[in-house]
């Protein structure tokens, strides 16, 4: 028998085949990515807080001046991110864990929830309204809140707050609102890391 070879064949050998399969994030379940829900005792030691985005050091500021703290009525999307200042009435929230798991976010000068909608989609409002126990668009699960992390309604811990999508070079001022974790993820990362920074 004999076995020839073609030594115009431009092709190379195949030696080892190795596949390597990277998970997208369509085929991530709510149960690979929810959130860690705090402790019953508390954030901060039940003081209160300001919520920093990590990459921008940026806080959540809710519009609004007076004393009583009276919450802007001229625009649609009162919470916005802006400059941390320390000890500013605009930027103070506090955790309240709820029983059904989570917790609400309460703006301490205005006594008000933080809040998004019963029906959250993409770009949903994200806003402070009158607490209400145990109320879905009011309950948030926040991973990691000490070093930085996402902070998901309950209505779907697949959606996140996030900080301004559409112009992300501009840096204070912009409302922040809801957005899909899976839309939000294609670097495997958060669109905003939140982190709690004691007042006290």
């Amino acid at each position: 028998m004999i076995t020839t070879t073609d030594v115009t064949d431009t092709n190379h050998p195949r030696t080892h085949l190795t596949v390597n399969v990277h998970p997208s994030t369509t085929d991530v379940t709510s149960d690979d990515i929810a959130p860690v829900i705090p402790a019953v005792a508390g954030i901060c030691n039940a003081a209160s807080f300001q919520i920093m985005d990590v990459a921008k050091n940026l806080c959540l500021h809710v519009k609004g001046t007076g004393s009583p703290f009276q919450v802007s009525s001229t625009i649609r999307r009162p919470v916005i991110t802006m400059q941390c200042v320390t000890g500013s009435p605009n930027q103070l929230f506090s955790w309240v864990p709820s029983s059904t798991g989570g917790g609400s976010l309460l703006h301490v000068a205005s006594g008000l929830a933080l809040s998004t909608s019963q029906d959250v989609t993409d770009g949903a409002l994200v806003t402070v309204t009158t607490p209400a126990a145990n109320s879905p668009p009011q309950t948030w699960a926040w991973a990691s809140y000490a070093t930085g992390g996402i902070i998901a309604t309950t209505v779907n811990e697949l959606f996140e707050i996030t900080d301004a999508l559409v112009n992300a070079g501009a840096n204070i001022g912009l409302p922040v609102h809801m957005w899909h974790l899976q839309k939000s993820l294609p670097s495997g990362t958060p669109n905003a890391n939140w982190m709690a920074t004691c007042a006290n």
